[in-house]
């Protein structure tokens, strides 16, 4: 199959939602993102991609075309290792602002300028955000300029604003402490009151305990605790950003 009949009957089986104008931006950063897209695309579309996948994988790539264009760049060519997983797990990506941030992930991984092999840690990040706890994620590092941010202050912002019970906060929160987006700094207040602690622990370990629980049966409270956004989240947040 030749280029120009190729690119036809993807036109033709475009669906209704996607403005055919679009599609052009998209198919001309194909190009781009597959050395020989004649067999790549035609493989990934037939063997791995429905239609509701392919419709995905089509806005996220235009989108992301779009936002290259008015960012005055080029499109380098990008990691395979990068690519290919990003659009496949993209596809399957039906919220839209995720979607969003799936197009704004891509639109960086094709700046030479901010590409790096974090983006792959990035990836696997995204495909695991739900919408609410992107909605939460976002909410906490606006709401927060990118700084600690104290979980029961947090948690009360969360079930005013957008209705998001202090339980299902706490589920999230584990979610991104195991995504290592978020840390508490409940371990750097303990070493910190242990290392200014007026008492020896080698020697006065009876007096330390019995202090250690008077002085702190407040101040280690976990739900006051504060929580910070880790390096890696940072990067997230501005490779997902527009």
């Amino acid at each position: 199959m030749d280029e120009q009949n190729f690119v036809s009957e993807i036109i033709e089986n475009v669906p209704d939602s996607i403005k055919k104008e679009t599609l052009n931006g998209a198919i001309s950063l194909m190009k781009v993102l597959f050395k020989d897209p004649l067999i790549e695309i035609g493989n990934i579309f037939t063997d791995k991609i429905k239609s509701k996948r392919y419709s995905n994988m089509i806005s996220i790539i235009a989108d992301a075309n779009l936002k290259l264009s008015k960012s005055g760049l080029n499109p380098c060519e990008p990691l395979l290792k990068v690519i290919m997983p990003l659009l496949e797990n993209g596809s399957l990506e039906e919220d839209l602002k995720l979607k969003d941030k799936w197009s704004s992930l891509l639109k960086n991984a094709l700046d030479e300028g901010k590409l790096t092999d974090s983006h792959i840690a990035y990836i696997n990040i995204l495909k695991e955000l739900t919408p609410t706890e992107g909605l939460v994620l976002d909410f906490l590092y606006k709401e927060f300029d990118g700084n600690g941010f104290e979980v029961f202050y947090a948690a009360h912002l969360l079930e005013d604003k957008h209705k998001i019970t202090s339980e299902v906060f706490y589920i999230h929160l584990d979610n991104f402490q195991r995504m290592k987006l978020i840390e508490s700094t409940l371990d750097r207040e303990i070493y910190k009151y242990l290392e200014n602690s007026e008492y020896e622990v080698n020697e006065y370990r009876e007096g330390y305990f019995s202090n250690l629980e008077v002085e702190n049966k407040n101040k280690f409270n976990i739900e006051r605790t504060e929580m910070a956004f880790t390096y890696l989240c940072k990067g997230f947040m501005r490779a997902c950003a527009s």
